[in-house]
């Protein structure tokens, strides 16, 4: 091999090793951070107001038996013309607020209004990239010993160079 392909492979050596540690060294300075946040946020609420349902089917238990027994007329026909107003909450904190508004009377439910407050699961998700550079070039400053032509003489200076690594 001749002199200029020895020096040419030296120097593709060289080169190939400087760009392996550039790479090495970006890869090393690039940090990714993901990051989830969940939120519960609440819909706008829906009423609906049913005016005297009318049941889809009555059944009677088979073991039922009837009896006839002296009774009081007037608490009868009083307890049939009560009415009674329920108000039932079936709210939970993961899906909102669920509520019934219900008034019975005449032995039958005479009104039934429920509200629903649903409540949708909002998921963001952040990544973030930082990206981390070193400074390139660097002043320093020394001081010491240096060999002048009248001999070892203290020395101090200031230079300005490329950063090669850091750590």
């Amino acid at each position: 091999m001749t002199r200029i392909g020895i020096m040419a492979l030296l120097l593709a050596v060289i080169g190939v090793l400087l760009f392996g540690w550039g790479y090495r060294r970006g890869i090393a300075s690039v940090e990714v951070r993901d990051s989830v946040s969940v939120q519960l946020r609440p819909l706008p609420s829906v009423t609906v107001t049913v005016r005297e349902p009318w049941p889809v089917a009555v059944r009677e238990p088979a073991d039922t038996v009837w009896v006839t027994l002296p009774a009081d007329t007037a608490a009868i026909v009083a307890d049939y013309l009560r009415m009674r107003e329920y108000h039932l909450d079936f709210s939970s904190d993961t899906t909102g607020r669920y509520t019934v508004d219900a008034v019975v009377g005449q032995n039958r439910l005479l009104e039934i209004t429920p509200t629903i407050e649903p409540l949708i699961r909002e998921v963001t998700h952040t990544r973030t990239q930082v990206v981390t550079h070193s400074p390139r070039f660097a002043v320093t400053a020394g001081v010491g010993v240096a060999y002048t032509p009248r001999g070892l003489q203290p020395t101090a200076g200031v230079q300005v160079g490329v950063v090669l690594w850091s750590r």
